[in-house]
Parts: structure tokens; C-alpha cells; sequence
């Protein structure tokens, strides 16, 4: 922890955190304006964080299966470092979450997508238990070895892949979510098929859902079975 306290300012230059292989790197900037941090006359400012020497091990609830973890590397929405700003009693942060190492499940603890509908209809949004004093948006994305494990696919999913996941109003709401694959499976009623080529997109009410998909097997007379997958909803 590197920090420097000078006319009622706590300017923090550098404080670290390891967690797996990477470094957690928080640092402070005074704007002087209404999204400063501040306890009594002390200043804290905005805070920026972001991940260095590699990523940090974490498990994200919801939607990683249980009791499994992922690399992550922390970054700002288009730009190296997170934000979070004040004041504390309205705390907002805004970061993208790369993703590699990990397996994700969407909707969130959702193990099979045939109960889709029920799933959206339910889950568009669900209120925490003890509302917390901040907003989030976060975008979880995917970068190396991120596979979609929800039934009945499972994919390795093309990097940009992402989960845009809210907090706001007390309310944990899964914005929206595009993934892309060009590997992977689908189990169809007991037969497996490969993926030649997949992508899908869903907003969190199902208001826009779209899916489009190759899949294929080879029949024991060694004949080519293609299944093709086509969905466009709008409004």
C-alpha cells in the first residue's frame, strides 16, 4: 500500500492484492466534483482498478457452475482501469471481466435451456435479499477456453462472447448476452451432433432472441445428417 495523505486528500498511488497468478491494483484520483469518495472532510476521490501480471482466480455466482473457478483480468469499459465512483450512499462501477479457464451457464442457474421460457419469464430480473448501496455494470467476456455449459449445448465459446450483467434499483438484472462458437456439441433427444457453426443472442425479457446454428452427425452408413437451427423473434 502506497498512499499519501496532504490537505484533508488521501491519494493512494498504488495498493495491491494477489489472488491465483495475477495482482488486483487499486489506485485513487480526486476530481473534485459530486462523485467523489469522502468520510467527514477527508477526500477520497473516484477509485480505478484493474489486474496486472496475469489474471485472478474467482468464482462469480450465478453463473459459473458450483464450486468452479475462472481466470479473470479486470478492466474498464473501454479502457485499461474499472471505475467506481461516489458518494458512498450512491456507489456506481463500471468494468469488463475477461474471461479465460472458465465454464459459464446462461440463463443464470439455468442447467437446461429447454425450460428457456419458464427460465425468462421467472428470472427477467430478481431483487436482493439485502439490497446493497451500488450499481454495477458489468460485462463478462470471454477470452481463451471459456465453454457454455448449459443443456443441451456444450461450446467453446469464440472470444467477444459476452453476458451483460446490472445492478440497479436493488435488482440484479441480466442485461443481455451474445455468444459465438465454432466448437462444441449439442445433444438432441439422446444423439449428439457436432457444431459446425453457432451463434446466439437474448436480452433478459426475451424481447429480442435470436439463435442460428449448424449442427451435423455421421449416420452408421456413413451418410453426412446436418441439423439446422434458425430463431429470430423481435418485440
Amino acid at each position: 500500500l502506497d498512499f499519501l495523505f496532504e490537505d484533508n486528500r488521501m491519494m493512494i498511488n498504488s495498493f495491491e492484492g494477489r489472488a491465483g497468478e495475477g495482482r488486483l491494483v487499486i489506485r485513487n484520483e480526486i476530481k473534485d466534483d459530486d462523485y467523489d469518495f469522502e468520510i467527514g472532510m477527508l477526500k477520497l476521490g473516484h477509485f480505478y482498478v484493474h489486474t496486472t501480471g496475469g489474471a485472478v482466480n474467482v468464482h462469480i455466482p450465478k453463473y459459473f457452475p458450483h464450486n468452479s473457478t475462472g481466470n479473470v483480468v479486470v478492466r474498464g469499459r473501454d479502457s485499461h482501469e474499472a471505475v467506481i465512483r461516489g458518494p458512498f450512499d450512491d456507489i456506481k462501477m463500471t468494468a469488463d471481466l475477461y474471461l479465460s479457464n472458465a465454464s459459464v451457464t446462461y440463463p443464470s442457474e439455468t442447467e437446461n435451456l429447454f425450460k428457456l421460457i419458464n427460465v425468462a419469464t421467472d428470472r427477467r430480473s430478481y431483487s436482493d435479499a439485502q439490497p446493497l448501496p451500488f450499481e454495477l455494470d458489468l460485462k463478462l467476456i470471454a477470452n481463451h477456453q471459456v465453454r457454455y455449459v448449459t443443456y443441451p449445448l456444450n461450446l467453446i465459446l469464440e472470444p467477444g462472447s459476452y453476458i451483460n450483467l446490472l445492478y440497479r434499483d436493488n435488482q440484479w438484472i441480466p442485461y443481455d448476452a451474445f455468444f459465438a462458437s465454432a466448437s462444441g456439441s449439442l445433444d438432441m433427444f439422446g444423439t449428439s451432433f457436432n457444431l459446425d457453426y453457432a451463434d446466439f443472442y437474448i436480452t433478459h425479457d426475451l424481447d429480442d432472441y435470436r439463435l442460428r446454428g449448424v449442427f451435423f452427425r455421421y449416420a452408421y452408413d456413413g451418410s453426412l445428417i446436418t441439423l439446422d437451427i434458425y430463431n429470430e423473434t423481435n418485440g
